[in-house]
């Protein structure tokens, strides 16, 4: 039998954007937004252990969500490792998924404070993003997006420590009830299956 050859590389795509395979970099993106979710599940997230915990609520049946209070700012913490597969230096997007718990009108604001590291960088003083989803009617999935947090300099496996803040105190916030926090995420670029080396990705 006659012995196989096969190509080293791949491109498929123009100039401008495209999709390469490399037989040491694996396969990338070049110029192409495909997007992925970092999840934050209730049940993933820590509650402040002080009296500015959001309670555990019943939503519908036998479903549990957490319960942020329109009278005082409660808060959780939760942190976040940044996949191989993310477009470094990209910047990521955050947003909560949430439900009114009753009928009333209304908004309500969200913060999140945070700080982000590189891998073996010390983590700077934090900083907060914000954005305000309005009530419609109880128990609608309702998806309220913040500012971005800026990727510049950021490598894979960096960092995100996060407090996700209802923020009563804020003019935007005046839904008179529970806001019910269903799960929080970052959304962010994808540029590869992974990294081509365990630490880092060229």
């Amino acid at each position: 039998m006659g012995t196989t050859h096969l190509r080293s590389d791949l491109e498929v795509g123009n100039t401008a954007s495209k999709v390469t395979v490399d037989k040491t970099k694996g396969v990338r993106l070049v110029n192409i937004d495909a997007w992925e979710d970092l999840r934050f599940p209730v049940a993933a997230v820590q509650q402040n252990p002080a009296t500015s915990k959001p309670d555990n609520i019943t939503f519908l049946g036998g479903t549990r969500a957490l319960g942020f209070d329109n009278s005082a700012s409660e808060w959780v913490t939760f942190s976040a490792q940044m996949p191989h597969a993310w477009k470094e230096g990209s910047d990521v997007e955050f947003h909560v998924h949430w439900t009114p718990t009753d009928d009333s009108a209304g908004s309500v604001r969200w913060v999140l404070e945070y700080t982000w590291a590189n891998e073996g960088a010390v983590f700077p003083a934090t900083a907060t993003i914000g954005g305000t989803g309005v009530a419609a009617s109880a128990n609608r999935h309702t998806y309220t997006d913040t500012d971005e947090l800026d990727g510049t300099g950021k490598t894979i496996s960096s960092m995100i420590m996060c407090r996700l803040i209802r923020n009563v105190s804020h003019t935007d916030d005046d839904y008179a009830a529970d806001a019910a926090m269903i799960e929080a995420d970052f959304h962010y670029k994808v540029d590869s299956f992974g990294s081509d080396e365990e630490h880092n990705k060229s």
